[in-house]
């Protein structure tokens, strides 16, 4: 067998290549940083991109 790995939420052993503990749920390997916590969604994405659109015309028109 691989190496195993305490569930931080239920201290149970758990194989490491596991992305979730076998006993409670728990995701496990969470990235740690500071950038790690963002999640861009596609239609935040898509959001973003319309938004940049509509201010790059706006400022076209201008000048």
């Amino acid at each position: 067998m691989g190496e195993y790995t305490d569930c931080p939420n239920c201290h149970e052993p758990t194989p490491s290549e596991n992305l979730n503990c076998i006993y409670c749920g728990e995701v496990l390997n969470k990235p740690v940083g500071t950038l790690s916590g963002l999640r861009y969604s596609f239609k935040g994405w898509l959001a973003a991109l319309i938004a940049l659109a509509v201010l790059a015309g706006f400022l076209a028109l201008i000048l």
